[in-house]
């Protein structure tokens, strides 16, 4: 019996793990050594195109399972803007009660602004 089970992974791979970003900032994806799909990572280099039906991806490459129930389309929806923005509020540690500046309305932004008043900051 074959089970599908829909997943997504992290479009940063192959780290250094020893620089100041990878230690100290725990910020991987600034990296100097980072390999990126799509991005430092190309057709040439095998199937790794973010817009391709399917990718190959290589050993190592964090996956993450959607949960049951989750519209991969909703998910999709906040492209890597969702996943910027909620690091951004993260490491900012927005309260209830805060005011937040976001400058910009493109996907970081209102993934920002959505997020930030999520976690109890005044509209």
């Amino acid at each position: 019996m074959h089970v599908r089970q829909v997943v997504t992974s992290l479009d940063v791979w192959g780290t250094c793990g020893r620089c100041w970003y990878c230690t100290v900032g725990q910020a991987t994806t600034r990296c100097p050594r980072r390999k990126v799909y799509g991005v430092t990572l190309f057709a040439a280099d095998g199937l790794f195109g973010g817009w391709a039906e399917y990718i190959h991806l290589k050993p190592g490459v964090h996956i993450l399972p959607l949960p049951d129930g989750l519209n991969w389309r909703a998910f999709l929806a906040g492209g890597c803007g969702m996943p910027t923005a909620l690091h951004a509020v993260t490491l900012a540690d927005v309260a209830f009660g805060d005011t937040v500046v976001v400058q910009g309305a493109g996907p970081v932004g209102l993934c920002a602004a959505v997020l930030a008043q999520l976690r109890g900051a005044a509209g």
